[in-house]
């Protein structure tokens, strides 16, 4: 047999490693270890013989030196030649048998090293370990494979146990408080599945107003192709939608969901439309006053409260608790003449263009003055913990409607609407599908929409998603909302781009 070789071991995986490289030198190490075995056997078998046959030498080199030595006995009686001959001959003998012995203590040596090599240790509780050299480049240890730590990620069609997460997905600290102390609240809201929805019926339609409540979205619109007013709406996020027509056929304004029923004032009349899902509804009697000094034209909801206002004009109605019944007629303080009123923070804000004073009241009827830092140019909006004030490129906020926080001054086209969502504010820039989103109103961050024209229209919220009709046409346009409480929510990491069929999960303990 030919003298055996030990391959040497590839190189070990680490912890610095990449995932691929890691667990390619992980399989590598595998591989070695059997074949380290194999080989391992190979050379101890080969030791065996070795020593046998330094055995076998040892052996015959005594038989020789004894053979030799009765050679000598013999020459005694044969002559001195004879002696002098046998006496070389026990000489060289005694050599070989010195040689043999040396051989046989360095086999010896020698296996006993590859003994103490492959002296592999029990494998029981040694799960999740590999063999790498030491630092004395010598030998062998095996140490602990150091994978599946917080933070790490795995591609698979389910989570490994519990222990793991989806990524790109919004989580309580309380939840994975390892993984929160590694990641942190990151900045900022995101958007996600932002595009065109399918293309609403009509081939024109001038939106006046929109809200979400029971599941649905609805919006009032103009349909000009049919010269007919209708409700769209939709279920399902805009992926379908259902055309209503709307029983008065003029202008539905002010569209609110009071958690019962959808509730709208109408154009030229003095009655309200309602219905409590979207798509049956009833027009009531004369209900609101008659005396205002033009038709009716926004309308607000908050505390069991409607608000009914005239644009330009200091009176507006009131109605608690039952909208198709008779509304009150009020008089703004100072006969303020309220361009819009609004319903955030749990105050209703009446506002007028291009002034800086406005007026709040919790319950519609008691007004208090108050003073903003910008005039109001259509503007506002609040959502569960913040209220922001618009005007140009310039955003103020505030959480109590009365101290207001310069923000920011967003760069390129001037804001044309915000909207709000609970933890998420949206603003629509006068730009081709550019907006800037924030999740307090303070730290404001520039998003490039998939759509590269400017819609012209507000977003409306409801359940995670934004939707926004394009003011005269057919088109809407939506964008997935994903917000988090600023005290006790965070989001993982970005879900990455895997093949149908997988997902990407992360080590959240």
């Amino acid at each position: 047999m030919a003298n055996p070789t030990l391959t040497p071991f590839p190189t070990p995986p680490l912890p610095e490693q990449d995932e691929v490289t890691f667990n390619r030198n992980a399989a590598n190490s595998l591989l070695a270890q059997a074949n380290f075995v194999g080989e391992a056997n190979t050379v101890v078998t080969w030791m065996g013989q070795q020593i046998d046959a330094a055995a076998a030498s040892k052996k015959a080199a005594a038989d020789s030196a004894a053979a030799a030595a009765q050679s000598a006995n013999d020459a005694a009686t044969t002559g001195a030649a004879q002696v002098k001959l046998a006496t070389d001959q026990a000489v060289a003998s005694k050599g070989s048998a010195d040689a043999a012995a040396r051989q046989l203590s360095s086999t010896e040596t020698v296996a006993a090293a590859v003994r103490a090599q492959i002296n592999l240790p029990s494998l029981v509780g040694k799960a999740g370990q590999y063999w790498r050299v030491s630092a004395d480049e010598k030998t062998l240890e095996l140490v602990p494979l150091v994978v599946n730590q917080v933070g790490d990620t795995v591609i698979s069609t389910q989570a490994p146990d519990s222990a793991w997460a989806n990524t790109g997905t919004v989580y309580f600290q309380a939840q994975y408080p390892k993984l929160f102390a590694k990641l942190g609240k990151l900045p900022d809201w995101r958007l996600d599945q932002a595009g065109l929805t399918t293309a609403a019926p009509g081939s024109q339609n001038l939106w006046s107003s929109g809200t979400y409540g029971n599941g649905k979205f609805v919006f009032a619109c103009q349909d000009q192709s049919q010269n007919n007013h209708k409700f769209m709406v939709t279920s399902d996020f805009g992926a379908t939608w259902q055309a209503v027509i709307n029983p008065a056929n003029t202008y539905a304004y002010g569209l609110v969901w009071d958690g019962a029923r959808f509730v709208a004032i109408l154009s030229g009349s003095y009655s309200v439309l309602t219905s409590t899902d979207g798509v049956t509804w009833s027009q009531s009697a004369s209900v609101l006053p008659t005396n205002a000094g033009g038709g009716w034209s926004h309308l607000a909801y908050g505390n069991g409260v409607y608000i009914a206002g005239v644009s330009g004009d200091g009176r507006m109605a009131r109605n608690a608790g039952n909208p198709t019944s008779s509304w009150s007629l009020m008089t703004m303080p100072d006969s303020f003449n309220v361009t819009k009123v609004f319903f955030v923070l749990g105050q209703f804000v009446a506002a007028c263009q291009g002034s800086t004073t406005y007026y709040t009241s919790a319950d519609g009827l008691n007004w208090v003055k108050r003073t903003s830092p910008l005039a109001y140019s259509g503007i506002i909006a609040g959502n569960d913990s913040s209220a922001v004030w618009a005007n140009g490129n310039n955003i103020w906020v505030t959480n109590d409607l009365i101290t207001w926080t310069f923000s920011t001054t967003l760069s390129g086209a001037a804001l044309l609407s915000i909207s709000a969502g609970p933890g998420c504010f949206i603003a629509q820039q006068n730009a081709n599908g550019v907006v800037s989103v924030s999740a307090d109103g303070v730290r404001w961050f520039a998003k490039q929409m998939p759509w590269n024209i400017n819609f012209n229209g507000s977003f409306y919220y409801g359940n995670s998603y934004f939707l926004a009709p394009r003011y005269n046409d057919v088109n809407v346009f939506k964008a997935r909302a994903f917000s988090y409480s600023l005290a006790n929510q965070f989001y993982t990491t970005d879900t990455a781009p895997v093949a149908s069929g997988l997902t990407q999960y992360i080590k959240a303990s």
